[in-house]
């Protein structure tokens, strides 16, 4: 998991990677819309242009909400814990 992209959906900023892992914590959705191409650059291009379509405060408030939901610290203690 790539904690800085966590970091930042929590902050409520829209956020794009290359890091296809991350695909998952994102919404169903909007997985494919977040995560472009490792060293494609025009593929990022083609993302950021179309981030900047949507209203970015709503894909912010999703992706805080994604964090939220999904990596609170009693699910994290949830998840550790089944582990052990």
């Amino acid at each position: 998991i790539d904690k800085a992209i966590l970091e930042a959906m929590a902050a409520s900023c829209a956020v794009v990677t290359s890091n296809t892992v991350m695909g998952k914590y994102f919404t169903k959705e909007h997985a494919d819309e977040y995560v472009f191409q490792h060293g494609n650059s025009k593929n990022l291009a083609y993302k950021l242009e179309q981030l900047t379509f949507q209203n970015l405060s709503r894909v912010g408030e999703e992706m805080h909400r994604v964090v939220v939901e999904n990596h609170n610290l009693s699910t994290v203690i949830s998840k550790i814990s089944k582990l052990l």
